[in-house]
């Protein structure tokens, strides 16, 4: 039976993607896992997987099409098999249809009833994506690429040359400048990028709509600090900080489903699996890979984890899969001790990591040691949970992350 490849979840609250490459064509054999396309969100370009293997009938969109996300982009199947006649390939309606019964988007009908058709301006989706900031007419841009196709480099050499068309307008901000230009105080201004823009837009609507309140708790990793010294004598491989927390939150949410939930304006939703999303900053901002299914993975596997994903979200490519259910958020590298970092929507709740810090502290016996003192900021959606439910699940974080269990057998 044909499978449908469908177009993956490119980010919270993002629609549609745009199809970059495919590594396919029609009749190349795939197996579960092989990678068959790349698509561009916002944010990030993710990889597309095949989740069955078999031969590839039917590829439903072109490079730098743009298509609906959780809908069909290609089907798989038996050699020979016709993809129009499984359910699979008709979910969206339009790979089912009869190919004379599917309107041609490059053709309209003009005002006299005649059919006129559309010459779609070939460009790459960073071309496009300049070109809207710039606020250039791509009808003015001459491409270099192949067969004339438009890329980023003629879209620069465009704006130098003065060959803007009408300026673009943002939503609620008017129209876009053009790029690197002076105001009337010969300040220089730098239009949000694309990227930029879609994290103002969610971190902007996160604030004004949800409730933030924030905890704060401290836990004791001198422990910690010591093994993973000698483990990384003994293996090689070094375990930070951020896994430890990683790990005791992925435990800690399971014991409290209310802050692995997505929340909505009616209604709390408890996330059966635990995802959690580690933010990693890019120059233009952050983006958030995320660590699937993540209490099923021993401390070494979320540290080799979290270093793969932050390689691929600086590389700019990421494997796309069901949405992050919680984030954590690391400055301690910067020495940060503490802020307060705000909610990746529809999420409850994101923990903030602040800096290790030396601190003396007056111990059981009654003698005082410098300890290892990792601050942890927990930052919660009112809606979903009060105070004292956090400060549970913060209290039980910090009982996690100070067990020696988590790295003992290691």
């Amino acid at each position: 039976m044909a499978h449908p490849i469908n177009m993956p979840q490119v980010g919270q609250d993002i629609e549609t993607a745009v199809i970059t490459e495919w590594k396919v064509k029609v009749g190349d054999r795939v197996e579960k896992g092989d990678v068959v396309a790349l698509v561009e969100s916002d944010k990030a370009v993710f990889e597309v997987e095949s989740f069955e293997s078999g031969t590839v009938l039917k590829i439903l969109f072109d490079e730098d099409e743009e298509a609906c996300v959780l809908e069909p982009i290609a089907v798989v199947g038996e050699k020979g098999e016709d993809p129009e006649s499984s359910s699979a390939s008709l979910e969206t309606g339009t790979p089912g249809k009869a190919e004379e019964d599917i309107p041609d988007e490059n053709k309209h009908e003009s005002d006299d009833g005649s059919t006129v058709e559309v010459i779609r301006i070939s460009a790459s989706p960073s071309a496009r994506r300049l070109a809207g900031e710039m606020g250039l007419d791509l009808d003015q841009v001459k491409g270099s690429g192949p067969q004339g196709r438009i890329v980023k480099e003629d879209v620069l050499n465009a704006a130098q040359a003065g060959s803007s068309g009408k300026a673009s307008e943002s939503s609620g901000t008017g129209e876009m400048p053009a790029l690197n230009s002076l105001d009337s105080r010969g300040d220089r201004v730098i239009p949000f990028s694309r990227m930029r823009q879609t994290i103002a837009d969610r971190l902007t609507r996160s604030y004004q709509t949800i409730p933030h309140f924030y905890l704060t708790i401290k836990a004791d990793v001198s422990e910690f600090m010591a093994w993973r010294e000698q483990f990384l004598d003994r293996s090689g491989r070094r375990i930070s900080v951020n896994a430890l927390a990683v790990k005791a939150a992925a435990a800690a949410l399971q014991r409290f489903p209310k802050m692995n939930s997505h929340v909505s304006p009616d209604s709390l939703t408890l996330c059966r699996n635990v995802n959690i999303g580690i933010a990693v900053s890019l120059e233009e901002g952050l983006i958030v890979p995320v660590i699937h299914e993540a209490p099923d993975l021993e401390l070494d596997e979320i540290a080799a984890r979290i270093r793969e994903i932050s390689e691929s979200a600086r590389g700019a490519v990421l494997t796309a899969g069901p949405p992050a259910t919680f984030t954590v958020s690391n400055l301690g590298m910067l020495g940060v001790s503490g802020f307060m970092p705000i909610i990746n929507p529809p999420e409850a709740g994101i923990l903030g990591i602040g800096a290790v810090e030396k601190r003396l502290v007056l111990m059981p016996d009654g003698d005082a040691t410098n300890r290892d003192i990792l601050p942890l900021t927990l930052g919660c959606d009112h809606r979903a949970v009060d105070g004292y439910y956090a400060g549970q699940f913060l209290q039980n974080l910090r009982e996690e992350i100070e067990k020696i269990e988590l790295w003992q057998n290691l």
